[in-house]
C-alpha cells in the first residue's frame, strides 16, 4: 500500500490540508496550477469579485476544458501514430517483398549464367565458334 503524505497547500490565499499518495512536490505542483488558474480567472474582470464557490466552479470548468483539449489532441496524435505505424508496416512488407524478389532474380540470373556457360562449352565442343 502506498504511503500517504499529509501536506498543506495554499490556493487563492487559503490553506488546505491534503492527504495524498502522490509526492509532496507533485501535489504542490497541482495546487500551484489550480491557484494560477484561479488568479487568471479573477484577473479577467477586476471590477468583479467572484465568490470562492463561483471562482472554484469557473476554475473547474477551465481546467476541464484544458483537460478535454489536451485529451483530444492526444487522441488525434494517437490516431496519427497508428496510421503512421500502419504505413510503416506496409512499407516494411513491401521492402521484404522486394528483397525476396531480388533474391529470386539473383538466383535466376545465376542459373542463367551457368546455363550460358554450359551452352558455350557444348557449342565449343561441337567445334562451332561462340561470340
Amino acid at each position: 500500500m502506498a504511503q500517504k503524505n499529509k501536506l498543506t497547500v495554499i490556493i487563492d490565499g487559503k490553506e488546505y490540508k491534503l492527504v495524498s499518495d502522490g509526492s509532496e512536490e507533485y501535489i504542490q505542483k497541482i495546487a500551484l496550477c489550480v491557484d494560477n488558474k484561479m488568479r487568471d480567472i479573477s484577473s479577467v474582470d477586476t471590477n468583479k469579485r467572484y465568490s470562492t464557490a463561483m471562482l472554484a466552479m469557473l476554475t473547474s470548468l477551465n481546467i476541464a476544458e484544458d483537460y478535454l483539449k489536451t485529451k483530444n489532441q492526444l487522441d488525434t496524435t494517437l490516431e496519427e501514430l497508428i496510421k503512421m505505424e500502419d504505413k510503416l508496416n506496409t512499407a516494411q512488407n513491401n521492402l521484404d517483398d522486394a528483397k525476396h524478389q531480388l533474391e529470386t532474380s539473383e538466383m535466376e540470373a545465376s542459373e542463367l549464367k551457368q546455363q550460358i556457360i554450359k551452352l558455350k562449352s557444348f557449342i565449343q565442343a561441337k567445334g562451332l565458334k561462340v561470340e
